[in-house]
């Protein structure tokens, strides 16, 4: 075998490796505050507001709300402006019928291939849940939740699997779970069923993992229709 001319790939524009723009960095700055839960569902967003309280001009802002809108967070309502996702039985019931069907098939190959690596990932990420739970924070128990769910889909490698994480469940689901964990007293629940799962998986006992996941989304669904129940009764009592 003979080495490659040090110019075969000397045609080829390499992009360049550049740091966030201030749109970037703005819709992080945003994405968090949805998180964090400042502002509602369904509330409108308004440019020449947000650029006073980011103080920087519109521009940015308009970058920033067109970034969160492709991440499915902002929607833009043709004539009437851009608006916080509103969160509705629809959006409830496709992201947990979604992860009814990933996040048992996502543990299922974590168990096809076991290693230390994953076992010490998945139990790392457990005693970060258990911090949170004695800290009695809802929004860090929230946060640690979401992430050992993520946990599972990038430990897997499937590119696919991974990439429905990243762009059609993690946005929406932190916006259910922060409204979940504020209107239900689940938090010292959380530990131990994060924990049953954690000793299937390292059991590779399939049927009882696949059992423990439909029955740990199918709470957390219903809990989450409840809690939309909750809003819409308050958000109605607050209008009369």
């Amino acid at each position: 075998m003979t080495d490659q001319p040090s110019d075969t790939y000397s045609h080829l524009q390499m992009p360049e490796i550049t740091a966030p723009t201030l749109a970037e960095t703005t819709a992080d700055r945003l994405r968090q505050s949805i998180f964090d839960g400042n502002f509602a569902p369904g509330e409108r967003l308004y440019e020449a507001a947000l650029a006073r309280k980011f103080a920087i001009s519109r521009g940015p802002i308009r970058e920033a709300l067109a970034l969160l809108e492709g991440d499915g967070l902002v929607e833009n309502i043709p004539r009437r402006g851009k608006f916080i996702q509103q969160l509705n039985t629809r959006t409830v019931d496709e992201i947990y019928s979604l992860r009814r069907i990933l996040e048992p098939y996502a543990a299922e190959l974590l168990m096809e291939s076991p290693s230390p690596e994953t076992e010490k990932a998945i139990r790392s990420s457990l005693t970060e849940l258990y911090e949170a739970i004695a800290s009695g924070d809802a929004s860090q128990v929230a946060a640690r939740d979401i992430a050992f769910h993520g946990l599972m889909y990038k430990l897997t490698d499937h590119r696919s699997l991974i990439r429905a994480w990243d762009d059609i469940i993690f946005n929406k689901l932190t916006m259910l779970v922060r409204i979940t964990t504020k209107t239900h007293d689940t938090i010292s629940d959380a530990g131990k069923n994060h924990e049953e799962i954690v000793d299937a998986i390292v059991s590779r006992d399939v049927d009882k993992c696949r059992l423990l996941l439909v029955e740990h989304i199918d709470d957390a669904w219903n809990r989450a229709k409840g809690s939309l129940g909750d809003v819409d009764r308050a958000t109605a009592s607050s209008d009369d």
